[in-house]
Formats: C-alpha cells, structure tokens, sequence
C-alpha cells in the first residue's frame, strides 16, 4: 500500500469558479492547502477524495 503522502489526486482548476480549465494533479495535503486557502467568510471550499480502498469496495458490491 502506498503512502498516504504519496497518493496523487486529479482535479480541475475553475477560473472565477464557474469556467473549468485544467486537470491537475496534487497530494491530499496539497488539496486541504488550496481549500484552506480559497475558503472565507462568504463561501466555503471542500473537496471529495475517492481512496482506491473505497473504489474496489464499490466494485465487489
């Protein structure tokens, strides 16, 4: 298994939050950054890590 520091998550980058640009790949660590980051008062930033743990449960259902 590999480390949870080494797992690499893809996503996309929206400018102004509503144009999708381009898929990107970062660690966990770097995405809970990011969240921090664009997160303020007014809006609140999340996001949803799909482990491969949770995959393989999903396709043996």
């Amino acid at each position: 298994m590999k480390n949870e520091d080494d797992v690499l998550y893809t996503g996309r980058l929206y400018l102004f939050d509503i144009i999708p640009l381009w898929k990107t790949t970062k660690t966990k660590q770097e995405w809970k950054q990011i969240e921090m980051e664009m997160s303020s008062r007014n809006k609140m930033v999340m996001f949803k890590f799909d482990d491969e743990e949770e995959r393989e449960d999903d396709k043996n259902v």
